[in-house]
């Protein structure tokens, strides 16, 4: 696609692509940096650090119970 996080058009690309509003898309990654870009274009997202925080913060955002 000719780029990459954190560079805002893969956010835009990504949303356009998956036919959705960047409000309805959620990036989990474990780099502060790529969740900040992506927060900066709208999106949400979960900064993964471990994987009961991670299912918590996507719980969280989807209403959805958290399995662990």
């Amino acid at each position: 696609m000719g780029v990459r996080k954190p560079d805002p058009r893969i956010f835009e690309l990504a949303a356009k692509t998956a036919g959705i509003e960047a409000g309805d898309c959620v990036l989990v990654d474990d780099l502060a940096e790529n969740c900040e870009a992506a927060r900066d274009q709208r999106w949400q997202a979960v900064h993964f650090r471990d994987n009961a925080q991670a299912l918590h913060d996507l719980s969280r955002i989807t209403g959805l119970p958290s399995i662990v």
